[in-house]
């Protein structure tokens, strides 16, 4: 999840600079797929909206480089919600699948 910062003109850029940072990775035309309050999450009680977008990379496991968040994996399709989740993820994913 991407937190904008008041330089960046959209949501768009907010999602490319996090990309970067959290892993090395840098993306061509993003989608919007997804955008509203971020469900309820213990720790988490704070109401934010959430802008999720939908790329594409050539990236393999090797190039992602750990940056400030946790560790990222490719994992096949039929596998991703069967991984324990973030609730917003676990969203995202599933509307993600339903529409592809």
């Amino acid at each position: 999840m991407s937190c904008a910062h008041p330089s960046e003109p959209s949501s768009e850029d907010a999602a490319r600079r996090e990309l970067l940072e959290e892993t090395g990775l840098t993306v061509g035309e993003l989608h919007p797929l997804w955008s509203g309050p971020r469900p309820y999450e213990a720790g988490f009680p704070h109401a934010v909206t959430v802008h999720v977008f939908c790329g594409t990379t050539k990236a393999r496991q090797e190039d992602v480089v750990l940056g400030e968040g946790r560790a990222m994996v490719f994992v096949p399709r039929d596998e991703l919600l069967d991984r324990e989740l973030a609730v917003s993820s676990a969203l995202v994913l599933s509307l993600h699948l339903k529409s592809t």
